[in-house]
């Protein structure tokens, strides 16, 4: 009966919303706030292991941290180590029998301790408390990547372009994970994209019920009603902040593309926005490849020379930069309770996970 009540009160919303208000704009500008504010990270575990199935595959998409501590590392396969960085086991094998998932996607925390993993191939699956494939959902082609319970299975707020017809080309989506099979309540967004486009997108988080999105291309802060229509819209005017291109990662003589990856808010309301940047050493990143080259291996270009992270602590209520840092890592998520996981490599060129608290310290 909740979960139909959800869904019910969620249609009734949309269907009986008024007309869409004039969303108000505020540009924040480039000026720290807080000159003497300094973001610090302080290491708190690292993940991955020298070899075996708890090391980490060439490519790490996202972390998610469950309701005991746990660490879900969005791999191929997705791997699971205990809050002291240990590893414990494969989430499930690929495959489509029973205690097998059909493909791997990124793991996202749900009420009640338990996770779900949908893998953008129109599968999601979830997992109890103890590790065991509870329910299979069906969801459209493409969704799924990035999710948000508001109020789970009833609604939850996903980013991501879907392969079908009606919603194809809007950024967000309300679903329905109530049933055998994902039903979309609402598509929305500021303009349809195109499913050629790469990076582009929204990322998400809810505060107190109402939904902020960041889009991922432009720095544009969005708060949404309701009825998710935009009541809120905080446009950053940073001179860092280049027009971006269609090749994120840049070229020879073109830095990288700056690209939004996520967004926080902590105990006070500020909201952390966790962007991916080119380094100054970006222009050395392409020195083993041959200029003109347009296809190439992935251990061609150095990442590490080409990216790092840029954390901004923005005060909305205000509308400035309170605090600015940059992080000489790769960024993969942001972690409840401050924190963030960050891709580095070890001097033996092991790749691993830093789980990193950050705090602002103000004077």
């Amino acid at each position: 009966m909740k979960v139909c009540t959800a869904v019910l009160a969620f249609t009734a919303m949309v269907a009986g919303s008024a007309a869409a208000q004039t969303p108000q704009r505020v540009t924040i500008g480039d000026e720290v706030a807080c000159p003497g504010c300094r973001i610090t990270y302080r290491q708190v575990v690292r993940i991955g292991d020298a070899d075996g199935p708890g090391a980490l595959g060439p490519v790490v998409n996202g972390v998610a941290v469950d309701g005991r501590g746990r660490y879900w590392v969005h791999g191929t396969p997705p791997q699971i180590f205990d809050a002291a960085g240990r590893f414990l086991q494969i989430a499930a094998p690929k495959g489509p029998g029973p205690g097998e998932i059909p493909g791997y996607g990124r793991p996202i925390a749900l009420p009640g301790d338990s996770m779900l993993i949908a893998d953008g191939g129109g599968n999601a699956i979830v997992f109890t408390p103890d590790l065991r494939i509870a329910r299979r959902i069906r969801t459209p082609p493409g969704i799924g990547v990035i999710a948000t319970p508001v109020q789970w299975p009833g609604v939850v707020l996903v980013s991501g372009l879907i392969q079908v017809r009606e919603p194809t080309g809007w950024p967000i989506h309300a679903l329905s994970y109530a049933g055998s099979e994902a039903r979309v309540l609402k598509s929305f967004g500021h303009e349809r994209e195109s499913v050629f486009e790469t990076g582009t997108g929204s990322r998400l988080a809810v505060r107190n019920g109402e939904l902020w999105t960041i889009d991922r291309r432009q720095y544009r802060i969005t708060r949404w009603n309701s009825r998710y229509e935009p009541v809120q819209i905080f446009e950053r005017r940073a001179r860092w902040w280049r027009e971006p291109t269609t090749n994120q990662l840049g070229s020879h003589d073109t830095p990288p593309s700056p690209m939004a990856e996520a967004i926080a808010f902590d105990s006070e309301g500020l909201l952390w926005v966790f962007l991916t940047v080119g380094r100054d050493t970006w222009k050395a990143a392409w020195s083993r490849v041959p200029e003109g080259v347009r296809e190439m291996r992935a251990g061609d270009i150095d990442i590490d020379s080409l990216l790092m992270t840029r954390i901004e602590v923005v005060d909305l209520e205000r509308g400035r930069v309170v605090a600015r840092a940059d992080v000489p890592r790769r960024f993969v998520s942001a972690l409840p309770g401050g924190r963030a996981a960050f891709l580095v490599e070890t001097a033996e060129g092991l790749q691993q996970l830093e789980i990193q608290a950050l705090s602002l310290q103000r004077r």
